[in-house]
């Protein structure tokens, strides 16, 4: 399953290709797909989970320049209007 739903991070990063800004990954389960959206852009990426495991996990393995992770719900992201 891991590879079913890593192909759609790298479908999504092919059609952000050449775009400028930050991606924001919601409900960014343990970040990996966060990782392959920045690798396939070079944008910076931060990813949201409701999770505390998960968010503890994917800062673990895949936080690096670029990629952040947070803690939050999808009806509360913390971030202003128009950031993504």
């Amino acid at each position: 399953e891991k590879h079913m739903h890593l192909s759609r991070y790298v479908h999504a990063a092919g059609l952000l290709n050449g775009m400028k800004g930050r991606v924001i990954d919601i409900a960014c389960g343990y970040g990996y797909g966060s990782l392959q959206l920045h690798k396939g852009t070079g944008m910076n990426v931060d990813g949201f989970d409701i999770s505390d495991d998960a968010v503890t996990y994917a800062k673990h393995h895949y936080r690096t320049d670029g990629v952040s992770f947070a803690k939050a719900s999808i009806t509360k992201i913390p971030a202003k209007d128009r950031t993504y």
